[in-house]
């Protein structure tokens, strides 16, 4: 299913793949019909339409310790790894595993070149000013994680089995997984980074909500659930919402449905199209989008987890 809508301002320069409903051009109510479909490339029309899969293998194997201990298993002991806490002599360069209990407000620097540090957060994880995280650095975090304006994340993880908060104006580079993520208006997400909404349980709902202002470099990426999407009422259970002042440079895969107002230089991968016009809902439209394959470095790396052979995304950290 596949709509144009407004012809002023939805765009599409590159090729175009869908699957056997094809490609029109709609009305919406207060809204001039465009003359043509706007879309400079080759449209693709048919049933064997399918969106590229991700290595399930690769997938588990990068989350396995994180999904462990998210789901209440223990981490590994201090005798091997080394860990400590960060009062009086507990914490070095050469520590590998660090445990924080309750509702943490970081505030700390951390500065990692070759030793890999994981931060286990039993509750939830604010990171503040001047908090400044260089290196290769993982949180993993049993609560809600939100990073303030005037943190420095520089090449960070970060997975949440709840909710990550980006607030306004916030700019980073790292990795995003959690079922929901917000990032509030005007941040930057620096390439290379990832954005991911990840299922943590059937009784969850997943998100991706990327405000006004907001320009994130890398992928935004919604990995399909074991449990169905809730479609065809006023609102879909799982939902990417693109802006229409927000910017995606690079990919979208969204294995689920999707809002898309904004702008992507890159490539889109997504199941279905939705928005909300009071009092109706669309499924299958695209009011505003402005897609560009060929804005686009060729050097763009993709996930390794896509199956390609070159480019990594959960290794780059």
């Amino acid at each position: 299913n596949f709509h144009g809508g407004r012809a002023n301002r939805f765009q599409i320069v590159g090729d175009l793949a869908l699957g056997p409903m094809g490609a029109t051009v709609g009305t919406l109510p207060g809204e001039r019909q465009p003359p043509r479909l706007p879309v400079s490339g080759t449209i693709l029309r048919g049933g064997g339409v399918s969106l590229p899969q991700f290595d399930d293998t690769m997938l588990a194997a990068a989350f396995e310790s994180s999904d462990r201990f998210l789901a209440g298993g223990t981490i590994p002991s201090a005798s091997e790894t080394g860990a400590g806490s960060f009062g009086a002599g507990g914490y070095s360069d050469s520590t590998e595993c660090m445990v924080m209990q309750g509702n943490v407000q970081f505030s700390r620097t951390i500065s990692r070149r070759e030793i890999p540090l994981t931060i286990y957060v039993r509750g939830d994880l604010t990171l503040t000013s001047p908090a400044s995280i260089e290196g290769p650095v993982a949180f993993y975090v049993t609560g809600r994680v939100r990073i303030e304006r005037g943190a420095h994340l520089d090449n960070t993880v970060l997975i949440s089995l709840g909710q990550v908060i980006v607030d306004s104006a916030v700019t980073m580079r790292g990795q995003l997984i959690a079922p929901r993520i917000t990032i509030g208006p005007d941040a930057l997400v620096r390439y290379p980074s990832i954005v991911c909404s990840r299922e943590a349980s059937s009784a969850g709902s997943r998100s991706i909500t990327l405000s006004r202002g907001v320009r994130c470099e890398g992928m935004v990426i919604m990995l399909r659930g074991r449990y169905t999407s809730q479609t065809g009422g006023i609102s879909p259970r799982d939902l990417v919402i693109v802006d229409k002042d927000a910017s995606i440079f690079g990919a979208l895969h969204a294995e689920g449905t999707v809002t898309l107002d904004g702008t992507v230089a890159g490539t889109v991968f997504i199941e279905d199209l939705f928005f909300h016009h009071p009092p109706t809902a669309y499924y299958g439209w695209i009011r505003s989008a402005r897609i560009n394959r060929s804005d686009l470095p060729e050097g763009f790396a993709v996930p390794q987890a896509l199956g390609t052979e070159r480019g990594e995304v959960l290794l780059w950290m």
